[in-house]
């Protein structure tokens, strides 16, 4: 009982702030009296805290074994349920968590690697990123192409703003020769890069993508043609214009004579049939359906109906695709046999060259040059198209009627509507050239690859902007003017329609 008192006056002397005043009151005696009783209490509570330190340390050792057992489910179903359903969440999560990580990981290498891909496409070693207006991907310019391009954009740029909506525009190249490793690399970026700034809607491609005879297999041929079309995806599929060359529809190598060697006629003896030309090289234009395509598909026109221009473009490639039943070796090669045929210049009469109004143009193009020996069937063309540009008549005749590359034309435009030709637009000779052969003019370019055939040529140096021909065509209706500003190897040209 005495003992609890004194607790109570300790507690109460350590809880009361003013115990030192009290004591200041107190007389000698008294304060004697108390420094005692307080030093014997002092005494007691320091054992008393002792006692009681060593019984918490029990009591919480007990609340620790009572927390261990508490972690274990309570006995019951849905107990047991809540407990292992909470484990099996902590797995799922951690799980979460981790593959994220690895996600992580995984995309920024994917992203490092896409980096390295763009910087090292080709001979492109680094360049300006664009995001093309008509394309599904971004593409890169090389640095050293940019002055070009910018100079080439800003002189189009100024021709189409003199001629105000009297103007049409198109790019143009031709006989990119292209294959694994090749190094026109740049040409789809550049040229999509001056259509973007131009707003152009366009870009004509003259035949002789790819060189085939170099190819053994018609699977080497698929692969090749889907190389070439990435090099040109910046342009987009749906402003890329373009025929068949001699390059295009043959393939393959076959050595007849005992010593190994090839022998004339022996390359390109296979043709590629016009089902698979058409897959392999016009499928990819299929979901524009402004294109309207004669019966083989592989010629087709387009129109620019604000401009009232349409484009013409034409297979001068045409054969009966017929082969030899044993060895499969083509009757009729491409590379040796050219020309049109009586089902593409009948689709000319009476689908491409029809117009019901007045004020429209044609630009027209081929892989090979409409004055060209090569074609088997040119008078008979040529003599339809200068009936039309003059207004008259015509009649002719090709081959022996009932043969597969018969053709025959009787032709009146006196008092029909009709076009003015802008020109007739080709490559295969690997040269610029702007002949009047015709009532219309004849034009050509050098080609997209290393090959030209005109020794006045300047030579061609890879890694710098003259290593490809690039021609940006703009025209002015009201004046006839053609302007063609070159990007790459050459020089600028001009000439009149009218």
């Amino acid at each position: 009982m005495e003992e609890n008192k004194n607790e109570a006056v300790n507690d109460t002397g350590s809880e009361n702030t003013g115990e030192g005043k009290e004591f200041e009151n107190l007389g000698k005696h008294e304060i004697e009296i108390g420094r005692r009783v307080h030093e014997g209490h002092k005494h007691r509570h320091r054992h008393h805290h002792s006692s009681s330190r060593s019984s918490g340390s029990e009591s919480k050792s007990r609340k620790k074994k009572s927390k261990k057992k508490s972690n274990k489910p309570k006995s019951g179903f849905w107990s047991n349920f809540l407990y292992y359903s909470l484990r099996v969440w902590v797995v799922i999560l951690t799980g979460v968590i981790v593959w994220l990580l690895v996600w992580n990981y995984d995309l920024a290498s994917k992203l490092r690697v896409h980096s390295d891909q763009l910087e090292n496409v080709g001979n492109v070693n680094s360049g300006i990123l664009i995001s093309g207006a008509s394309t599904e991907s971004d593409y890169v310019v090389p640095d050293y192409w940019r002055n070009a391009v910018d100079d080439a954009a800003e002189k189009v740029q100024a021709l189409m703003d003199s001629a105000g909506r009297d103007a049409v525009a198109f790019a143009w190249f031709s006989d990119l020769h292209y294959s694994n490793g090749s190094k026109n690399n740049a040409t789809g970026a550049i040229t999509a890069a001056v259509m973007d700034k131009c707003n152009i809607p366009f870009a004509l491609s003259t035949g002789d993508v790819l060189t085939q005879s170099v190819l053994l297999e018609e699977q080497e041929v698929a692969l090749s043609y889907k190389l070439v079309y990435e090099m040109l995806s910046p342009i987009g599929s749906d402003r890329l214009l373009q025929v068949e060359g001699n390059h295009d529809g043959a393939w393959g190598q076959v050595d007849l004579d005992d010593d190994g060697e090839l022998e004339t006629g022996e390359r390109y003896c296979y043709n590629v049939t016009e089902e698979k030309l058409y897959n392999m090289m016009f499928r990819q234009h299929q979901t524009d359906t402004r294109r309207v395509y004669g019966s083989e598909s592989t010629w087709f026109y387009i129109d620019d109906p604000v401009t009232k221009t349409r484009f013409i473009m034409l297979n001068n490639l045409w054969t009966n695709g017929e082969t030899d039943s044993e060895t499969g070796i083509a009757v009729n090669n491409k590379m040796s046999d050219k020309g049109f045929g009586q089902p593409q210049v009948d689709w000319l009469i009476n689908e491409a060259l029809v117009f019901e109004e007045r004020g429209w143009s044609v630009v027209m193009a081929a892989h090979v040059p409409l004055n060209s020996e090569q074609l088997r069937d040119r008078a008979v063309v040529q003599g339809l198209l200068e009936a039309y540009a003059n207004k008259s008549s015509y009649s002719g005749e090709y081959g022996v009627e009932g043969q597969w590359d018969h053709v025959k034309v009787s032709v009146d435009y006196k008092n029909r509507i009709t076009a003015n030709i802008i020109g007739f637009y080709a490559g295969h000779i690997h040269a610029d050239s702007i002949k009047n052969f015709f009532s219309f003019p004849q034009v050509t370019i050098t080609p997209n690859s290393n090959i030209s055939y005109d020794e006045n040529e300047e030579e061609r140096e890879w890694g710098t902007d003259n290593e490809v021909a690039v021609d940006f065509v703009v025209i002015n209706k009201k004046t006839g003017e053609v302007n063609h500003v070159r990007l790459g190897v050459g020089s600028d040209r001009t000439y009149n329609y009218k």
